[in-house]
């Protein structure tokens, strides 16, 4: 039997989010990809996966779809997800990685991706982000 993830859904915009959650893992989902899409839906997408964190893995986003008018909403969404991707500060992890190894082989891999034109798909949110 397969294990099965759903890598792009769009949990947030789900109004009995407890009963789909609960549907996905009776049909033996082992993940789901949550995505955001601007600065409201990237907060909620974490909360989603925080307290989900045993199925969730949040992917914050802008969306063009959801682009704001204003730069500075723009900016704003932007710094977010800067704050809050890639790097794990989990004291089990950094006592394993420090913060420093982390952002040397988290920049090594964008490099080999922009050097081969593919995409980075193992960036993932944490809650307290990159310090």
């Amino acid at each position: 039997m397969y294990k099965l993830i759903d890598a792009h859904a769009y949990l947030d915009e789900i109004k009995d989010l407890d009963q789909a959650i609960e549907r996905a893992w009776d049909c033996g989902l082992v993940g789901i990809v949550a995505m955001g899409v601007n600065y409201d839906s990237n907060n909620r997408v974490l909360e989603i996966a925080e307290k989900y964190s045993s199925l969730v893995f949040p992917a914050l986003g802008c969306h063009p779809g959801d682009l704001p008018e204003t730069t500075g909403e723009v900016e704003r969404n932007l710094r977010f997800i800067e704050d809050n991707i890639g790097l794990d500060y989990h004291k089990k992890v950094v006592e394993q990685a420090s913060k420093d190894t982390q952002k040397q082989v988290l920049g090594q891999a964008l490099q080999i991706a922009r050097r081969y034109g593919k995409p980075a798909s193992s960036i993932h949110a944490m809650p307290g982000g990159i310090a």
